[in-house]
């Protein structure tokens, strides 16, 4: 066969290994039809990684640097929403790691972060509009067990930072 076509081939198998998602010599887990349209080419899941494995991965440290590292995280995400009522959030690095394990708990991986997150946050958002002399809220462990936040009290604060009153 005719070395170019040999080379063609190569590049094709690595451009396929590099889409199925080939991570340091385990790859991801392959949909069943994909895996079963690959199986006659010796591309099949022997050493797949599998979501449980993947999962596991996800340790409680890696858990709290997704809440609080990326550009858009949650923790900022939540602290923009009460800010606009120009409350300030505050997370304790103890309730993050606690938000964390109760993500491991669950076994929802970095996208239940949101729901655990939500499940804290929501009545606090509620609230908050609704009491203007709330200055600080302060996320603790106890709070995410299921306990109250800590409320810090201060003048009527302006609401909507930002924006023109309306007269």
């Amino acid at each position: 066969m005719d070395p170019y076509i040999w080379f063609l081939l190569l590049v094709a198998a690595m451009i396929l290994g590099l889409a199925l998602g080939w991570i340091g010599g385990k790859k991801i887990h392959l949909p069943g039809w994909l895996d079963k349209a690959l199986a006659p080419m010796g591309l099949g899941n022997e050493d797949a990684l599998t979501g449980e494995e993947l999962l596991e991965q996800l340790d409680e440290d890696t858990l709290v640097r997704v809440l609080k590292e990326p550009r858009n995280s949650l923790v900022k995400q939540y602290k923009a929403l009460l800010g606009m009522d120009n409350v300030e959030l505050v997370f304790t690095d103890e309730a993050l790691r606690a938000i964390a394990r109760k993500t491991i708990e669950r076994k929802s991986g970095a996208r239940g972060l949101r729901s655990v997150m939500e499940e804290i946050l929501i009545p606090i958002m509620y609230q908050v509009p609704n009491d203007p002399t709330i200055v600080k809220v302060t996320i603790t462990p106890e709070t995410v067990a299921g306990g109250e936040p800590v409320l810090e009290y201060g003048a009527v604060r302006k609401r909507y930072k930002g924006t023109v009153p309306v007269v």
